[in-house]
């Protein structure tokens, strides 16, 4: 009788052992995935870096362009931003050329011209360029319209 009684309690401690085992992983387990989450959350962030180029007011100072560029690290290129009254109009990286590769000017109360350095041969375009914001007419380089449609072309 004894012995039967040692084997249901040998039983009774093996499946609390796994148990116990079974919570202890399973606690490691959600530890490293909150772990992993906040490190991406808090580190991610940081790595990618704005350099502000530059910030033009329109003649009547209505608007304001600002123009900078983003770095994200040694294994990415550095991406042009012009943005006005903080909506994205132009994104784009030289594949070649000066730094900084855009040069903005306003022609008018309603016209704002984004250029691009004569040493810069070739661009990749992430996004369409916006030709309008509000009442504002948004000129570009030749170049940045002929890299635009070359990219556009790769793409389909």
């Amino acid at each position: 009788m004894w012995s039967k009684m040692g084997m249901w309690w040998s039983l009774r401690s093996k499946k609390i052992m796994i148990k116990k085992i079974l919570i202890i992983i399973g606690i490691t387990l959600v530890l490293i995935v909150v772990g992993i989450w906040v490190s991406i959350y808090l580190f991610g962030k940081s790595m990618c870096g704005d350099d502000p180029i530059g910030k033009y007011l329109s003649p009547d100072t209505k608007y304001e362009v600002v123009y900078y560029v983003r770095d994200c690290g040694a294994t990415t290129g550095f991406v042009d931003n012009v943005e006005i009254d903080n909506t994205l109009i132009f994104r784009g990286e030289a594949k070649n050329g000066t730094y900084p590769t855009l040069k903005v000017i306003w022609t008018d109360d309603n016209t704002v011209s984004i250029l691009v350095a004569s040493s810069t041969t070739d661009l990749r375009i992430f996004r369409e360029p916006k030709v309008h914001y509000r009442d504002i007419n948004i000129q570009y380089d030749r170049k940045i319209i002929e890299s635009y449609q070359k990219w556009k072309m790769r793409a389909q």
